[in-house]
């Protein structure tokens, strides 16, 4: 059987996490990693999204996506499109965020718009998003269409707000939860929601999505303590602060360190020294910063949880609340490792 992602590794031996993964929703993840493999389209366009798909991720969006579709009882089929709309349009979303921030890779290799060009790379970005309409499409599914239309111009907007807080240094919470709902908590909710729409069930969607909007800026803030307390190698908190991008525990130790405020505010402009970015790195991994962070994260994963409190039917959503568990545990070490 294929290793489906990274998050299998993060969550390995945790009988919480892989509870929510009976045998349905793990043959699904496998035929859906072999068509993601396949990659398809234009020659080139299709190589460049394919190299990307292949070098791997944590794939907890499509995840997501099957254990909706599975709690409901969704055709496999219908279950594998939807968490491949979400996969291609998180690659899509990479692809984009890798040219807007000069990155020079991903997911330990050469980032596309380096190996090829960023006009290469954002028409591979742009190809991914055609796939993944063609597969909507495919459904004849107005409000699914609908729901993936709103999150995309969330995430669009999301994107903006970014890059005008980057330039205006806005380094406020508030700032931060909108962008990672935009950004991340939208294709959560699209995940978690989709299936029960595809069913006909609008309300559940709508708890859903709520509850996937709430769980995925849980999971951003674990990425981001992740990056900030460098438990990931291949992304070092270090390409951020060259950049001048503010991670939710980054802010957080700048709201208590004027020096940290200073450095951002001056970055990337006044291009920092590597000495002077490793030690701004190592002011940012203040305790308190991350305890603050983490102990938000496990806020929202109980807005997650009380999201789905209104479904009739709770104990097919039990995997729902099993994967909540597994990163509020995440979420714990992390604490505990400040």
């Amino acid at each position: 059987m294929l290793r489906p992602s990274a998050l299998f590794e993060l969550a390995r031996g945790d009988s919480r996490f892989e509870s929510a993964l009976d045998e349905t929703v793990r043959a699904a993840l496998e035929r859906l990693e072999q068509r993601l493999r396949r990659g398809g389209g234009p020659q080139l366009l299709g190589e460049i999204c394919a190299e990307l798909l292949r070098a791997g991720g944590k794939r907890l969006r499509p995840m997501m996506a099957l254990v909706s579709a599975n709690a409901i009882g969704l055709p496999t089929a219908t279950a594998i499109d939807l968490a491949e709309v979400t996969e291609l349009t998180h690659a899509a979303a990479l692809l984009q965020d890798d040219v807007i921030d000069e990155a020079d890779t991903r997911r330990g290799q050469i980032a596309a718009r380096r190996r090829w060009s960023n006009t290469l790379a954002i028409l591979s970005s742009d190809h991914l998003l055609v796939r993944s309409l063609r597969l909507l499409n495919g459904l004849q599914a107005p409000a699914v269409m609908q729901l993936y239309l709103d999150a995309m111009e969330q995430m669009l907007g999301a994107e903006a707000e970014q890059h005008l807080a980057k330039r205006s240094g806005d380094l406020s919470v508030e700032s931060y939860i909108r962008i990672a709902v935009g950004k991340t908590g939208t294709q959560f909710g699209f995940a978690c929601g989709a299936p029960l729409l595809c069913a006909g069930a609008a309300g559940g969607a709508a708890s859903l999505d709520r509850f996937g909007r709430e769980m995925g800026v849980a999971f951003q803030i674990a990425d981001d303590v992740r990056d900030v307390l460098q438990l990931d190698p291949s992304k070092p908190t270090t390409l951020d602060l060259a950049d001048g991008i503010a991670n939710l525990p980054i802010r957080m130790a700048a709201a208590d360190d004027a020096e940290v405020r200073e450095f951002l505010r001056r970055t990337p402009e006044c291009a920092p020294t590597a000495a002077e970015i490793a030690g701004i790195a190592e002011r940012t991994r203040s305790p308190q910063a991350v305890r603050s962070a983490t102990a938000l994260g496990r806020r929202h994963l109980a807005a997650a949880l009380d999201a789905l409190d209104g479904l009739t039917d709770t104990a097919a959503f039990a995997p729902h609340r099993a994967v909540c568990d597994w990163l509020g545990r995440e979420l714990e070490q992390q604490a505990a490792l400040a």
